[in-house]
């Protein structure tokens, strides 16, 4: 199969020469309704933080007091 890469407009970016099979582009653009990138990234890692120990460990009431966290802060920091 291929990939799909995403790359905020802010980034520089290149697309290299394809050495074998086909290149395709779709272009578009996806809004956050959380503004403040440094609060994307807090809410990323917290989040991406608690689904690792999910994967890790079982499902507990530590857990579930972080992915509320996590659920309270995006609706709080949402336009």
């Amino acid at each position: 199969m291929g990939e799909v890469v995403v790359c905020p407009s802010v980034s520089i970016h290149r697309v290299g020469r394809v050495e074998d099979g086909v290149s395709a582009a779709c272009v578009g653009w996806i809004e956050s309704y959380v503004k403040s990138s440094e609060d994307r990234q807090i809410l990323f890692s917290l989040n991406a933080g608690a689904k690792a120990l999910l994967a890790k460990h079982e499902r507990s009431d530590e857990l579930d007091l972080l992915f509320q966290a996590y659920t309270n802060a995006l609706r709080r920091l949402s336009c």
